[in-house]
C-alpha cells in the first residue's frame, strides 16, 4: 500500500510512521493544526528573493497571518487549518467584558477532536491580529455540544 506525502515538521523521522495508517484510515482523529498560512497562488506574494545574501522583509512586521489580515487577501490554509473526520460549527460567540462564550457543535456523524482558539484584538486596529488568549481542546461525541 502507498501512503500519500504527508507534511510532518519537526518529525525528522522519529515514530511518524505509525501515525499516518491510523489516521487515514480512520481509525483515530486527526488533531493537527498548521502552524503556518499557505497561499492559494504566489501572485501577489511579497518578493523572497535574496539581496546581497540578505532576505529583506519589506513588508515589515506585517508577515503570515498578518500580511493576509492587512492586505484582505484569504489564505488556501490559514494558520490553525486542520482537517478531521467530524464536522464542527461555532455558534452563538457572545463577548461580555473581559469575558467570550462560544458554543461548539459537533455537527458530524462521528466523535472528534476540535481546537478552539481566542484571539483578542482592539477594535479601533482591524488589521491587527491580536493575542492569543486562550485555547481548550475539545473531544466530543457525534451530535454534542459544548459551551465555553
Amino acid at each position: 500500500m502507498t501512503w500519500p506525502r504527508c507534511w510532518s515538521p519537526g518529525s525528522r523521522g522519529k515514530s511518524s510512521g505509525t501515525p499516518w495508517p491510523t489516521c487515514s484510515t480512520g481509525a483515530i482523529e486527526p488533531g493537527g493544526r498548521l502552524p503556518v498560512s499557505w497561499p492559494g497562488s504566489e501572485e501577489g506574494l511579497p518578493p523572497v528573493t535574496p539581496v546581497q545574501g540578505e532576505l529583506p522583509y519589506q513588508e515589515g512586521l506585517l508577515i503570515g497571518y498578518r500580511w493576509y489580515l492587512a492586505t484582505g487577501r484569504t489564505p488556501a490554509f490559514p494558520f490553525g487549518h486542520g482537517l478531521g473526520y467530524t464536522t464542527w460549527a461555532y455558534e452563538g460567540m457572545a463577548v461580555d467584558g473581559d469575558t467570550a462564550t462560544v458554543t461548539v457543535r459537533n455537527t458530524g456523524a462521528r466523535a472528534g477532536r476540535e481546537v478552539v482558539q481566542v484571539y483578542a484584538g482592539r477594535p479601533d486596529r482591524p488589521t491587527s491580529s491580536g493575542r492569543h488568549a486562550g485555547w481548550w481542546v475539545l473531544r466530543l461525541s457525534r451530535r454534542r455540544l459544548a459551551k465555553l
